[in-house]
């Protein structure tokens, strides 16, 4: 009774203890999540790049210098808002948009321990952590409310910023419009349209002009009868016709050309109703990816909150620009166009993040609230003849996508007034699975007893620590494995796994550098998936940040420590659900308010995988699924129960 009462008042005085140092008041929480920021996309990294607002409340806080997600974006959000490790529960690859998966429903996420701790709690933006069971969806998640979309890479082709295939499509129909011009006219070998007209006043010619309008496209030149045979056409087209004795023809000519036009504003009128309902139709969420638009909706909430009860808000900006849809000759056609957009939306983005922190002191909450700014992983690659200013997350190797440092090291910062060591830098080593714990612990919670596996920073980031390791001396990028389903079991399977692990200054990259695909992907080449090498690569961050020389050949022994601590995470991976299983109903629908239908899928509540000498089995129940897998780094089939809600 004397150790309980003894751990009470040990909690209470922590919690006062860090209250202390924020204040009586308990503080809001504002995360703003960019999407695909590299690090040399924010001025404190790179002079040439213009983010006056990110910069002020960068120097005015403390910039994390080492800040990891993971590869890609589902997988770096799981990991933000549960602080566990996305391989222990499937999402270490994400999911398509027609997998009937998500965020596995025993898992406690960051909203619903703010909850506990008497936040109101709000999400804006881009959720993209499953949609298909409204189990899955924020308000369900412990956030009160929830206003942006579903999904975003798959809708994002609304936004005008990102209809780069239509303006090549429209360049190359020019083109092809002005050649087929010139060759007309160079094999009719006839007078210009622009000559005819200043023959028109002349009465002693053979021939009047007359303008029509029409309808198609389509019109020959008829060299005996020396005129113009028109079919319908959508332009105005001179027509040669010949001139009579008498006005008549004239006056005929105008009343057509009157009833034409007539007949042309009717349709113009007609078509112009018809574009602007399937316009209003098609954009009816485009303000959904407008970042002033969001941040108008944060200060609305910070304007109508209980000055009483602070606010936990979960803002994902939907900042990126990328041509999903283009070839990569068209990419290269519009490199520098792409750039340009990008870094409009960036922009964009750095203008709604002033707009809020405006917004903040207007209501008097800026003083009161802690703001972490943050990527979810690495920007997409992009060829530059200037790396140092184009090349998004210069000086590293890799993008979005690969383990390497380009993909997964992010820009972000923490800002708190409270804070008390303004512009520096935190040169630790921190992860998105830390973020949780950091921010419970800012607001006063204890986290040591949680089952995560983040661990709190706030007291170093507070008391600058820069001597020594930090709260973290070991990280995970990212595990997966094959996982070949069993009936798919041959002899010619061939090994295919990714670990990226580090411990202090040393990182291991063994197996694939690229994340693992889901089935739902192409096949990369015709004869099937095209397996990237399995290489074994180890760099020293410390002094080698770019990865540019592998000392893997060189360093054997760190290597094998390196790879005996990964293995010992993989008894722990579970493999992605429902590979190869999608729903063939339309699931995405831009004109709905979150872009997505709901309640065509379970819900899952867990995964739960043990070694199993059974070779084949696969068993689909009401409540249950389980199926067996192969893998490359276990000698064992591998046996999944996944237990639906």
């Amino acid at each position: 009774m004397h150790y309980v009462v003894s751990i009470s008042l040990l909690l209470t005085g922590f919690s006062s203890l860090a209250l202390g140092r924020i204040g009586s008041k308990k503080p809001n929480v504002l995360i703003l999540l960019a999407d695909d920021l590299g690090v040399n996309d924010v001025g404190w990294n790179n002079p040439e790049t213009s983010t006056p607002n990110l910069d002020s409340l960068a120097d005015q806080g403390v910039i994390l210098d080492n800040l990891y997600s993971l590869p890609t974006c589902t997988p770096s959000r799981a990991a933000l808002l549960t602080a566990i490790y996305p391989f222990r529960y499937g999402l270490q690859r994400g999911f398509g948009k027609h997998v009937p998966d998500g965020l596995p429903l025993n898992l406690t996420i960051l909203p619903q321990y703010m909850k506990k701790e008497g936040y109101q709690t709000h999400a804006l933006g881009k959720w993209h952590l499953g949609f298909c069971s409204e189990d899955y969806t924020p308000t369900q998640r412990g956030f009160d409310t929830f206003h942006g979309l579903f999904v975003g890479d798959d809708t994002e082709s609304l936004a005008d910023n990102n209809n780069l295939e239509k303006e090549i499509s429209k360049e190359k129909k020019k083109k092809t419009e002005k050649k087929r011009t010139r060759k007309i006219r160079k094999n009719r070998n006839t007078r210009s349209l622009e000559e005819e007209e200043g023959e028109e006043e002349e009465d002693n010619d053979e021939y009047f002009n007359a303008e029509e309008e029409v309808e198609e496209e389509n019109f020959d030149f008829d060299i005996e009868k020396d005129s113009y045979t028109l079919s319908r056409t959508s332009r105005k087209l001179k027509e040669l016709r010949p001139k009579t004795n008498t006005d008549d023809s004239k006056i005929d000519h105008m009343k057509k050309k009157e009833e034409n036009k007539k007949k042309k504003e009717i349709r113009n009128k007609k078509k112009e109703e018809k574009m602007k309902k399937k316009k209003t139709k098609k954009n009816k969420n485009k303000d959904l990816y407008d970042s002033s638009y969001y941040a108008k909706k944060v200060v609305e909430i910070f304007e109508n909150k209980d000055k009483n009860i602070p606010v936990f808000l979960y803002m994902s900006f939907l900042s990126k620009m990328y041509p999903r849809t283009l070839k990569l000759k068209q990419r290269g056609q519009m490199i520098k166009k792409i750039q340009e957009k990008r870094g409009g939306k960036i922009q964009e983005l750095d203008d709604a993040v002033g707009m809020i922190v405006e917004g903040l002191k207007k209501t008097e909450e800026f003083e009161n609230t802690i703001i972490l700014f943050i990527s979810d992983n690495g920007a997409r690659a992009f060829t530059s003849e200037a790396p140092e200013i184009d090349n998004p997350n210069y000086p590293l190797k890799g993008s979005k996508g690969s383990v390497y440092e380009g993909g997964t090291k992010v820009p972000g910062f923490i800002f708190s007034p409270k804070l008390e060591r303004f512009g520096s830098r935190y040169s630790k080593m921190i992860h998105f699975v830390d973020i949780l714990p950091t921010i419970l612990s800012a607001v006063g919670t204890n986290t040591r007893s949680l089952p995560i596996d983040g661990v709190d920073h706030w007291s170093a980031l507070e008391q600058g620590v820069q001597n020594g390791s930090g709260p973290r001396n070991t990280m995970i990028y990212n595990l997966d494995d094959n996982f070949v389903q069993s009936v798919l079991r041959s002899s010619t399977f061939q090994p295919k796994f990714q670990i990226g692990i580090r411990e202090g200054d040393y990182k291991l990259i063994w197996g694939q550098s690229k994340s693992l695909h889901r089935s739902y992907r192409d096949a990369k080449d015709e004869n099937g998936i095209n397996l990237d090498a399995q290489i074994v690569e180890l760099y020293n961050l410390e002094q080698d940040a770019g990865e540019q020389e592998n000392l893997a050949p060189s360093q054997p022994e760190i290597v094998r420590r390196l790879q005996i601590l990964a293995l010992q995470y993989t008894d722990y991976i579970i493999p992605p659900r429902f590979m190869g299983l999608q729903t063939t109903d339309r699931v995405v629908d831009p004109t709905l308010v979150s872009g997505g239908i709901t309640g065509w899928c379970k819900g899952v509540e867990r995964t739960e995988c043990q070694p199993s000498s059974t070779r084949s089995f696969y068993q689909l129940s009401s409540s249950t699924m389980v199926e067996v897998y192969y893998g490359s780094l276990r000698n064992q089939s591998l046996s999944c129960t996944t237990y639906l809600h």
